[in-house]
């Protein structure tokens, strides 16, 4: 397997946890709109924020290897 292909798996692999915690949190978002209190609302902003940065971070990774 050559070096871009690699690259493009692991991104691949790394995004696909990323997408599954992404939309997780979004759906306790949802669930707890009602109900949740201030601070686990914080907690779950967080965890999209963070999530976000990382899938940026992929997404930037994978453009430099495409520049190749």
């Amino acid at each position: 397997m050559d070096q871009k292909t690699q690259m493009e798996t692991l991104l691949h692999d790394l995004g696909q946890p990323l997408l599954a915690i992404r939309l997780n949190a979004e759906l306790l978002m949802h669930a707890l709109a009602e109900s949740g209190s201030d601070p686990i609302q914080k907690k779950i902003e967080a965890i999209l924020q963070a999530s976000q940065e990382s899938m940026d971070i992929a997404a930037q990774m994978s453009a430099l290897e495409n520049k190749k």
